[in-house]
């Protein structure tokens, strides 16, 4: 059976017999859209506002607010409501049919994918197309991401309320740089651009979010096209045993051994314990990285119980694109999937990206916005945008050898500048100047 009447009959009849059935059924994320019968979606809508509300839900509230919507007919009038409360005799299984409901809702949706598929089979779409839809369709339904997620105005001024009364959970991510985190944190539901010419270490920074938040218990997915996952351990493993990266090319030739072998063992213990996945993909289109990573996160147990977790993209360079159309455009549908995942998820997702070489052409070589590739359509979808950069390339006498500058250019939701950090690139890694913010740990 597609539906059970039964079940769906005796969870709306218990919703009125009793208040407290509204939390327990909650739990197993039911939504007035799970019940099949229109009528059932329109009462347990009806009820649902009236429970999130505060309002008292009975018989008599129920009839009221569905005679003022104009829907009473349409559910069956009230001597419909009050059938309903004679069919639950007991509240004590209302859990346990609400979850039949929801399974039932479940098989439903999966069992109009199938036939979604099979038109699109027959509309002789691509495989990978096919596999892209499929891939979306069971997170949506496993997660229940297609529910509507609309707010009133008075329900997101409440929210509002709430989170400044309980602090700013967002911040629980972090850059792992004091200053950074003034200017911009990797904030859930966005996309955020670093970027940079080679050997500024624009790799070096999303690597530090990950290991950051990591230390946090954050799980963190690398999708990186570049560097294979033994190369990339050995960046972390660099950076958090503070060690010189040099030493596993030279190991006992290098000039302090001993003290590196101890960092080293240091970093390794760290980093096998950390929640990070790398996954080298060269070659990836963007649809074989929104789908590997919304797996992998989606079957971590701190994004289950928490919503937390963290992806980064290395780089857009080099993510396959079809090459049917102008490049621009392809190059804004990778974005726009990233952004798309990003707020679907509601995690931060970092992307690298590669800036043209007419940045060189420059007196000063600091980047700007216009020197990223197809510029407008990244800088459309991008929540923040922020520059590596080491005067040290080009100008090996300046002053500023050994610092680095991150420089941010867009900033939707905060301030835009730039920051001055150590560079440690030996290490993998950048560290804090002196914070000029009156900061505590």
């Amino acid at each position: 059976m597609i539906y059970s009447l039964e079940a769906e009959q005796s969870v709306l009849g218990a919703l009125m017999l009793e208040e407290t059935v509204y939390d327990q059924i909650k739990e197993t994320g039911i939504v007035p859209g799970d019940f099949f019968k229109p009528e059932h979606q329109s009462i347990a809508a009806t009820i649902f506002a009236l429970s999130d509300n505060g309002e008292s839900v009975d018989m008599i509230t129920v009839v009221e607010r569905l005679e003022e919507t104009r829907e009473i007919d349409s559910v069956g009038g009230a001597k419909y409501i009050s059938h309903l409360t004679d069919i639950a005799l007991s509240t004590d299984n209302a859990k346990s049919y609400a979850k039949i409901i929801t399974e039932r809702s479940r098989s439903r949706q999966f069992k109009t994918m199938g036939q979604n598929v099979s038109d699109l089979v027959d509309e002789r779409m691509s495989s990978s197309e096919i596999e892209d839809y499929v891939a979306q369709e069971l997170a949506r339904i496993s997660s229940g991401s297609g529910k509507s997620q609309s707010m009133s105005a008075a329900e997101a001024a409440k929210a509002v309320i709430e989170e400044l009364s309980n602090g700013d959970v967002t911040q629980v991510y972090t850059s792992g740089l004091i200053d950074l985190d003034r200017v911009w944190y990797p904030e859930p539901g966005r996309l955020h651009i670093i970027a940079g010419r080679p050997k500024m270490g624009k790799s070096s920074l999303p690597q530090m979010y990950l290991e950051a938040n990591a230390l946090k218990g954050i799980p963190g997915y690398n999708a990186t096209l570049e560097m294979p996952g033994k190369e990339m351990a050995k960046r972390h493993i660099a950076s958090l045993g503070r060690m010189d990266r040099a030493f596993f090319k030279q190991l006992d030739n290098h000039p302090s051994s001993e003290e590196q072998y101890s960092k080293l063992s240091a970093g390794t213990q760290i980093f096998k314990e950390l929640p990070i996945e790398t996954d080298f993909c060269p070659g990836a289109n963007v649809s074989d990285i929104v789908n590997r990573s919304r797996t992998w996160l989606r079957k971590q147990d701190k994004y289950r119980e928490e919503g937390l977790g963290l992806l980064v993209v290395d780089h857009l360079g080099l993510i396959s694109l079809p090459g049917k159309g102008n490049s621009a455009t392809e190059i804004g549908d990778v974005t726009k999937r990233l952004k798309n995942l990003a707020g679907e998820l509601n995690i931060p997702v970092i992307l690298l990206c590669q800036l043209n070489r007419g940045v060189e052409q420059r007196p000063d070589k600091r980047p700007m916005t216009s020197d990223l590739r197809d510029s407008g359509r990244i800088e459309e979808d991008a929540d923040t945008i922020t520059f590596v950069y080491r005067d040290s390339v080009y100008n090996p006498d300046t002053p500023d050898n050994g610092i680095a500058e991150l420089i941010t250019t867009a900033n939707r939701n905060g301030d835009s500048g730039t920051i001055r950090v150590l560079e440690n690139l030996k290490s993998s890694r950048f560290d804090n100047l002196q914070s000029t913010y009156n900061y505590q740990d």
